[in-house]
């Protein structure tokens, strides 16, 4: 709970609050300077160095690195990589690099973007930092590892003790539920329990020290941050800076963060603060003469970086005054491309950097991605993102071009109506606006204080800024939800169909990601509200030193009587802060926020605009239902929205065979190639991609295999995502298994006349490589890839009625490849409705109806495990109807009731002879309606080994002439 405690707020009320300013400056410290050596180009990112000072195992990945030039002048700053030997790898850069050139190490970590890479040449294979290939990263997505921020102090009686809190480290995969581990690291100091999510750390020496905080969830994914502490003497060279002045900080959350301009009198040359630096102005806080911290901010009062200086020298006057902001100001200033993710269908898993897995992409993974993989934000600051709101999107294709803090913009225009901001201690958080949120969510915000007239400062006064007229005649919003699996266009409008009366513009709001229509009438009705709000802001200034926050999860509270305003008004809202101004005067020791609120208002709900469907309708499995008798209109009759794929056409008795046209075209080469044993390595030659499930695939060619006599005989490589099934869940997940496919090369007749065999699969068998065994050089006309085949046959026997309801029945398959399905009962896949019907005599009608539905069903199970699907719905909707499974193998059961109907989805395991009951209880009751029907649908799919193939290649072949 976010809520300043009685006693707090008593102790605020009371005075005098005085404050004693100090200010702590970040200086990196060199580990290792080494030599560019060899002859290294412009835009190099592997330099080899020879030693001159420090150890170079000492420099770890994401250490800045400071080239400098024969005279010692700063060239750039890079980041450091990783090491084989004396080669450093940098990040991808311009660098005109030169022998004369130096490189310094720093223990240091910084905000750098990390730019996409597209490689044209690789079947145009996406990358991020340069080289770093898709595995599994939007599958198991790592965590946020939260550490708090900044910390600093003096030494008391020889000692400092700071606490370490990672608690609030977060989860983002949608399988991991918790984090599991917490590992604290530090080169200096004494941790009290490194694995506690929160503990302490004791210096007993004065210095500038980094500490680690690595946090893994229950999937093994993991991530780390730093942060800086600083330990302080009172005096000499470990003391703080305290020459210098402060007017004011100015924290926006409309403008992201927080500014200010510190003016500085002492030394503070750039041998003392270098260009950029990270600076921390902190303070020891006196309330009624007993020293003391108040508010979740502690000692902080801003922590940012250099962004400008001005240098004024003259008779009276040499200083230095600097320009600070928070981090996202250094984000605005660091550029960054077009990002673009997207979800994949359904069972699939993401095959590479741009894709997401079925149903996982919201808004909060989306922008942790973006500042995952696209920066190292998150190894140098707490980020929190609204991962409470999980609305998920088709794709999202907002981030485009800018810098990495505008490419979250679209989370506010475009997205939940969240915006990225940085408080004064450099923390950042998305959060959504607290004012768009509905009645429910809004009621359960926390209430920080209610303000009063003790809490306000007289010399300034209260200033409400009222509106006399209309704003929005109108306001629409569109958007798109997910609903049952299904992204559905939405589009809702406030006050109603048509416009009101007063207002001078139309607000617009456009590709929202959303949940419901219901939550979108809310949403739009909320807009207008705001819109057209009587009170457009209050301002005030508080009497102290309030630790007043920036949060749109708290409310502050203001009650005023119509007898106290000028004009007659009364006031009694709750209200957010979105702006502060901290007045300061370091020489007086005083510090006075000046606040602006927007207050909350009261809403009614929009309309739904009715979504204009395409003229071309879309293929639904169920056709619409005629009854034998009428029954009363406008009874709206939902169906499921099953997909079901067509069951294959493949022949009874052989696996089946799927041929790729057109042929790869082969560059002529050499005759000598064929004959000369021992003649040059050619390739790759790019022969193939796709995804190719059980079965034989063929692909031609026209070309001379080179045998094993040969000094280069012919190999392949196989690039793509190999996917066998999770024997827990049965859905499909990477797999380094290499014994589920084979690869030959045929002659002109198919017959087999080499075998690739396989090499070692290496790291995360994203590449699988091997040799073909042809003793001798042969001339061959196909490559065939074949992976296991399954068959397995689906018998749905029976439906019974207890109650002596036949209830109508569609059964069908949706098999993998080479699949044979059959339906005992009729020999055929069809479809089935039959009515269950009341009449009585004169109206109302009234229906009831107690029933049992049992389905009983047997099949032969294959080698691998399947799902088994089904759903069972009743029309017109009325309650949900209670499901009981029977599964003799312990099959894991899925199951989830809506308003008419239930899912079961059971994942089976390997086994043989199958027969399993699934019994459906109901009990319904209806008025005024002739009839009620219901539908059952079933699905088999079998799970089998793949492969996504984004290449073959082939190496040292030769022209077939």
């Amino acid at each position: 709970m976010t809520t300043l405690s009685p006693t707090d707020l008593a102790t605020l009320r009371a005075h005098p609050h005085t404050a004693k300013f100090y200010m702590s400056i970040y200086k990196p410290v060199c580990v290792y300077t080494g030599q560019v050596a060899g002859t290294p180009t412009t835009g190099a990112r592997y330099i080899t160095v020879t030693d001159i000072s420090g150890d170079i195992t000492d420099i770890e990945e994401g250490f800045t690195l400071k080239v400098k030039d024969a005279s010692g002048n700063l060239v750039c700053k890079r980041r450091y990589r990783s090491r084989v030997g004396q080669v450093l790898k940098v990040d991808e850069n311009t660098v005109p690099w030169s022998t004369s050139y130096t490189i310094e190490a720093y223990k240091q970590r910084e905000l750098w973007t990390i730019f996409p890479y597209i490689d044209a040449t690789d079947n145009y294979r996406f990358y991020k930092d340069y080289d770093v290939n898709y595995s599994d990263q939007n599958v198991r997505i790592p965590p946020v590892a939260i550490a708090g921020p900044t910390q600093v102090g003096f030494l008391e009686s020889g000692s400092i003790v700071f606490t370490l809190d990672g608690s609030n480290s977060y989860v983002m995969s949608s399988v991991a539920t918790s984090i599991s581990t917490y590992a604290w690291s530090c080169d200096y100091g004494t941790i009290d329990a490194p694995t506690a999510a929160i503990t302490t750390i004791t210096f007993t020496t004065a210095g500038q020290y980094i500490i680690k905080l690595t946090v893994t969830d229950n999937t093994g994914a993991s991530q780390s941050t730093y942060r800086i502490l600083f330990v302080h003497e009172r005096t000499g060279v470990n003391a703080p800076f305290v020459d210098f002045e402060l007017e004011s900080i100015d924290c926006s959350w409309q403008n992201g963060g927080c500014t200010t301009r510190p003016i500085l009198h002492g030394a503070c040359g750039l041998d003392i603060i270098e260009d950029g630096a990270f600076i921390v102005i902190w303070s020891e806080n006196w309330f009624s003469g007993v020293r003391k911290n108040i508010g979740s901010y502690g000692n902080i009062r801003f922590a940012g970086y250099i962004m400008s200086e001005s240098i004024q020298k003259s008779i009276e006057t040499d200083e230095v005054a600097f320009e600070l902001g928070t981090i996202d100001a250094l984000m605005k200033n660091m550029r960054m491309f077009s990002i673009s993710l997207e979800a994949v269908n359904s069972g699939e898993l993401a095959i590479t950097w741009y894709q997401f897995p079925y149903e996982t992409l919201t808004v909060s993974r989306a922008i942790h991605h973006l500042y995952r993989w696209h920066s190292t934000l998150l190894d140098i600051t707490d980020v929190y993102l609204p991962i409470e709101v999980t609305s998920t999107m088709s794709a999202c294709d907002d981030m485009s071009d800018g810098n990495l803090y505008t490419l979250a913009d679209w989370t506010y225009n475009n997205g939940i109506f969240a915006k990225l901001y940085c408080d004064q201690t450099g923390v950042l958080r998305l959060e959504q606006d607290s004012l768009i949120l509905d009645t429910t969510a809004r009621n359960a915000l926390d209430t920080y204080f209610d303000i009063t007239t003790t809490d306000w400062r007289f010399e300034e006064g209260l200033r409400i800024e009222r509106r006399v007229d209309t704003r929005a005649a109108q306001v629409t919003a569109s958007g798109v939800a997910d609903i049952a699996g299904v992204f559905t266009p939405l589009i809702a409008q406030a006050p109603g169909e048509i416009p009101g009366n007063y207002g001078d513009n139309i607000i617009s709001v456009e590709r929202l990601v959303l949940s419901t229509q219901a939550a979108l009438n809310t949403l739009v009705g909320r807009l207008y509200a705001i819109a057209n709000s009587d009170i457009s802001e209050i301002g005030l200034e508080f009497t102290g030193d309030y630790p007043i926050l920036l949060s749109q999860k708290i409310w502050y509270t203001l009650t005023i009587p119509a007898s106290y305003t000028h004009r007659g008004y009364a006031i009694d809202v709750r209200m957010k802060c979105v702006s502060i101004m901290y007045r300061v005067s370091t020489s007086k020791g005083t510090i006075y926020p000046q606040c602006i609120f927007e207050v909350d208002v009261d809403s009614v709900d929009g309309v739904t605009i009715v979504y204009t469907e395409p003229t071309e309708s879309h293929y639904s499995p169920i056709p619409a239902y005629t009854p034998a008798l009428p029954y009363v209109p406008n009874i709206p009759v939902i169906y499921p929205t099953i997909p079901v794929a067509p069951a294959p056409n493949y022949p009874d008795d052989a696996p089946p065979t799927t041929v790729v046209p057109p042929e790869p075209t082969i560059p002529t080469i050499d005759p000598l190639c064929k004959t000369t044993l021992d003649f040059e390595a050619n390739g790759p030659f790019y022969i193939f991609s796709g995804t190719i499930n059980a079965g034989s695939t063929i692909i031609p060619v026209d070309l001379f295999l080179r045998g094993t006599n040969f000094t280069y005989p012919t190999r392949y490589t196989l690039n793509g995502v190999y996917e066998d099934t999770n024997s827990d869940t049965g859905e499909y997940e990477s797999s380094i298994a290499d014994d589920f496919y084979e690869i030959y090369a045929l002659d002109g007749s198919g017959t087999r006349i080499a075998t690739g065999i396989h090499d070692a699969v290496v790291g995360n068998g994203y590449q699988r490589t091997g040799q073909f065994n042809a003793a001798a050089g042969v001339e061959i006309q196909a490559i065939e890839l074949v992976l296991n085949k399954l068959t397995c046959d689906y018998d749905a026997a029976s439906l019974q009625d207890a109650a002596g309801w036949q209830p109508p029945v569609y059964t069908t398959s949706t098999p993998g490849i080479y699949t044979s399905v059959k339906d005992t009962n009729t020999g055929t896949l069809q479809q089935q409705y039959a009515n269950l019907q009341v009449a009585v005599a004169n109206p109302p009608w009234v229906w009831n109806v107690t029933g049992h539905l049992h389905l009983i069903a047997q099949y032969t199970m294959p080698k691998y495990p399947m799902w088994f699907d089904l759903y069972a719905n009743i029309y017109p909707a009325s309650g949900a109807p209670s499901m009981e499974i029977k599964t003799p193998w312990g099959a894991t059961v899925y199951s989830q009731s809506g308003l008419y109907g239930v899912h079961v989805k059971i994942k089976y395991p390997s086994h043989g002879s199958v027969d399993d009951t699934f019994i459906m209880s109901f009990s319904l009751s209806y008025t005024n309606i002739h009839s009620a029907w219901m539908s059952v649908v079933t699905t088999l799919t079998p799970l089998m080994p793949r492969i996504r193939i984004d290449s073959l290649l082939l190496w040292n072949v030769c022209t077939n002439d």
